[in-house]
């Protein structure tokens, strides 16, 4: 009986490591073909371009320059030099500097938020929104906007989102904004849950935009909305009064969707945005499978700046636009 007992037991060990060896080769596929198969098509972006270092002609009084860019998990102080340059040098490409809005997402320490507020607040404003905080109290997750000058901000607030999706808590930063024109308008940054029902957070998102008197012709919205053209998260956000400011625009992401967008309200027009390809040779993001490698354990110089690629947009006021007044 022992004996019987025994060889059951080797049998039963000797098909549950079948099991894990199974399993562990179909993760090694997993993992193969997230290196080798998903990652950045550059082609798919444009044509490669003559020069990476172009410079935009100077913006006009009635323009101004945006962008948004996913920071990929930064939580390393020693990371934000390198993205901040990123920035600076696609808003030199974008507008001749660096864009009077701009919306940061994915940061991941109250460390990281310290560094980006020191190389970002002397030149106008920077605030945080902590939208998630794990068990231990350290932060698991936050969106942050830097303003320059001389745009000024007149008041900010944070708008929890995370009534929806206790697994993925989320917030947004709102910033009432005045432009040296004394033009008023309203900035939110975001950065919606990879969910499959993340439009019933867009959703809220609005809902608590309208309670705030803050979706309007001068709304601007800087995201990373983990959705593209055709989901319900994508067209709750850009339904009346705002709008895709670059539809139909390349790929942000290197799974080939446009997941970071500029949307805004009808007192702007787009006048140009960011050559996609020529961010990306400037970038040179990573796939998410190569990031962790690269950045968590070795950091910078080998750490990219991130797995998206950033929106960048110059706007213009309309004509009904070019003076002073209040959201409306």
């Amino acid at each position: 009986m022992a004996t019987r007992g025994s060889s059951r037991a080797s049998d039963l060990v000797r098909s549950w490591r079948d099991r894990a060896l199974k399993a562990l080769a179909f993760v090694a596929l997993v993992v193969f073909a997230g290196v080798y198969f998903v990652r950045w098509q550059p082609d798919s972006l444009g044509p490669a371009p003559v020069s990476i270092e172009a410079s935009a002609p100077p913006l006009s009084d009635d323009e101004l320059a945006v962008m948004t860019i996913n920071a990929w998990r930064l939580s390393q102080p020693a990371r934000v030099p390198a993205l901040v340059d990123a920035i600076d040098r696609e808003g030199t490409a974008l507008g001749g500097g660096r864009p009077a809005l701009v919306g940061i997402q994915e940061i991941q320490s109250r460390d990281a938020i310290q560094a980006l507020s020191r190389e970002l607040e002397d030149d106008g404003f920077f605030a945080a929104c902590e939208c998630s905080i794990r068990t231990d109290g350290s932060l698991r997750s936050a969106v942050a906007a830097a303003v320059s000058e001389p745009y000024v901000v007149r008041g900010h607030e944070c708008v929890s989102l995370e009534r929806l999706f206790p697994d993925q808590r989320r917030c947004a930063l709102l910033a009432r904004v005045d432009d040296p024109a004394g033009r008023s308008i309203v900035l939110v940054v975001v950065h919606l849950a990879w969910h499959p029902s993340n439009g019933a957070m867009a959703a809220w998102l609005r809902q608590e935009l309208v309670e705030r008197d803050a979706l309007g012709p001068r709304t601007i919205l800087l995201g990373d909305l983990n959705a593209w053209p055709g989901t319900e998260g994508y067209d709750r956000i850009v339904a009346p009064p705002l709008r895709d400011a670059v539809p139909g625009a390349p790929a942000t992401h290197y799974f080939g969707w446009t997941i970071d967008h500029v949307a805004v309200g009808d007192a702007f027009e787009t006048v140009r945005s960011l050559d996609r390809r020529a961010s990306y040779e400037r970038i040179r993001p990573a796939a998410a499978i190569v990031m962790p490698l690269a950045c968590d354990a070795g950091g910078p110089p080998g750490c990219p700046v991130s797995d998206h690629l950033p929106e960048g947009v110059v706007l213009r006021w309309r004509d009904g636009d070019r003076v002073s007044a209040t959201q409306r």
